[in-house]
C-alpha cells in the first residue's frame, strides 16, 4: 500500500511541474507576428504586427487602407476625387468623411503656407510626365498655361452638404501628397482596435511605429541619404533614430526624379512656379499624426530651407531634420534626442 501512495505522490508532483512547466512556456513564448505587404497609391506598403490578433488586426488594417486609398487617387476613374476633376467647373460631388477630412486639411495648409501646398496643382504634374519615364522637360509656355489652373482658394467645399466641387473647369485635385499619412493613421486606429500594442507600418516613406518592438525595444529607423550613391551600407543613412509610438515621414527629391543637361528635375513642384521646388534635398517630419506628417514633409520642402527651420522650430509638436541639395543638415532639438548611440 505504501508503494502505491509513494507512485501516487510522483504522479501527483510531475503532473504539477508540467503543469506548471506549460504555463510557464505560455507566459514567455512570444505573441503571434503577422506580416503582409501590398501596393497602394503607388508605393509598397508593409505591415509588422504583433499581438494575440494579429492576423485578423493585420487583414483589417489593410483593407481599410485599401479602401481609402482606392477612393483617394486620382488615377482610378471610379474614385471620388476622379469624379471631382471630371466635373471641374460643372457641379459639385458628393464625398465621404475621408475625403471631406482631406480636402478641408489640404485648404488650410495651403493658408498656412500661403499656397505653397496646394493639391490642384495636378493639371502641372500631368504636364511632366513623371510616372512615363520620358524625361521632358515642359516649355514655360505650356507651364503657365497650367498654372492658371491652380489654385486651392477655388476648392469649394459644402460641409452641410458633404460635396467638393473645383470652381474652374480644367482644375484637378490631386491627393498624392496628403493620402499616405491620412491612411498610415487610419490603419493605425484599427491595430488599436484589436489591442495592439506593437506593429511597424511603412508606406513608402510614411513610417508608423505603434508601442515599441514586442521585446521591448525602441524602433531603429534610417534617415536615407538622398545622394547615396556609395556603394557602403554605412553610408545609406544619414542617421539611425530610435522612437517608439509615433510618425515618421520623408519627403525627398530622389524618389521621382531625371536629370537633363546636368540638372535634377523631381516630382515635387512649386505651385508658383510650376518647376520643381529647389534648394531641398529631403525633410523628415516626425509627429503624432501620420496625416499631418505627410503634408508637412511636402509643404515645407515647397518653401526652403529657411522658413522649413523656423516653421519647425515655432510648433512644439513636431521634431525635423532638414538636408540641403549640398548635404548641409539642420536638425532640431528633439530630433538630436533620438538619434541612436
Amino acid at each position: 500500500m505504501q508503494t502505491k501512495k509513494k507512485i501516487s505522490l510522483i504522479i501527483v508532483i510531475l503532473l504539477v511541474f508540467l503543469g506548471g512547466t506549460i504555463t510557464l512556456y505560455r507566459m514567455t513564448s512570444s505573441p503571434p507576428k503577422y506580416e503582409t505587404k501590398e501596393f497602394l497609391m503607388d508605393t509598397m506598403v508593409s505591415l509588422e504586427v504583433t499581438g494575440q490578433e494579429a492576423k485578423k488586426a493585420g487583414q483589417a488594417a489593410i483593407k481599410a487602407m485599401r479602401q481609402t486609398a482606392d477612393r483617394s487617387t486620382r488615377y482610378n476613374e471610379d474614385s471620388i476625387i476622379s469624379k471631382i476633376n471630371k466635373e471641374a467647373g460643372n457641379k459639385p460631388i458628393k464625398v465621404n468623411d475621408d475625403i471631406l477630412i482631406m480636402i478641408k486639411a489640404a485648404k488650410k495648409y495651403g493658408r498656412l503656407t500661403e499656397g505653397k501646398f496646394d493639391i490642384t496643382i495636378a493639371p502641372v504634374i500631368d504636364l511632366w510626365n513623371f510616372e512615363t519615364g520620358k524625361n521632358l522637360v515642359p516649355s514655360t509656355k505650356k507651364i503657365e498655361e497650367k498654372l492658371e489652373l491652380v489654385d486651392y482658394k477655388k476648392i469649394i467645399i459644402n460641409e452641410n452638404e458633404k460635396t467638393v466641387m473645383l470652381a474652374k473647369s480644367g482644375m484637378k485635385i490631386d491627393l498624392g501628397g496628403i493620402a499616405k499619412g491620412y491612411i498610415v493613421d487610419q490603419a493605425a486606429d484599427v491595430l488599436k482596435k484589436f489591442n495592439i500594442k506593437s506593429a511597424l507600418i511603412n508606406a513608402g516613406g510614411n513610417i508608423r511605429t505603434i508601442g515599441t518592438k514586442s521585446s521591448g525595444d525602441k524602433w531603429r529607423l534610417g534617415i536615407k541619404n538622398p545622394r547615396d550613391n556609395s556603394k557602403d551600407p554605412k553610408d545609406n543613412y544619414l542617421n539611425i533614430i530610435e522612437v517608439k509610438e509615433t510618425n515618421v515621414v520623408t519627403s525627398g527629391d530622389y524618389e521621382r526624379y531625371f536629370k537633363k543637361e546636368g540638372r535634377r528635375y523631381h516630382h515635387i513642384l512649386d505651385p508658383n512656379t510650376g518647376y520643381p521646388a529647389r534648394g531641398l534635398a529631403s525633410v523628415t517630419i516626425i509627429s503624432d499624426s501620420s496625416f499631418k506628417a505627410d503634408i508637412l514633409s511636402t509643404a515645407l520642402f515647397i518653401l526652403g530651407f529657411k522658413e522649413a527651420k523656423s516653421y519647425i522650430k515655432e510648433h512644439d509638436d513636431i521634431e525635423g531634420m532638414l538636408v540641403t541639395t549640398d548635404l548641409n543638415k539642420w536638425r532640431s532639438k528633439g530630433f538630436k534626442e533620438l538619434i541612436a548611440d
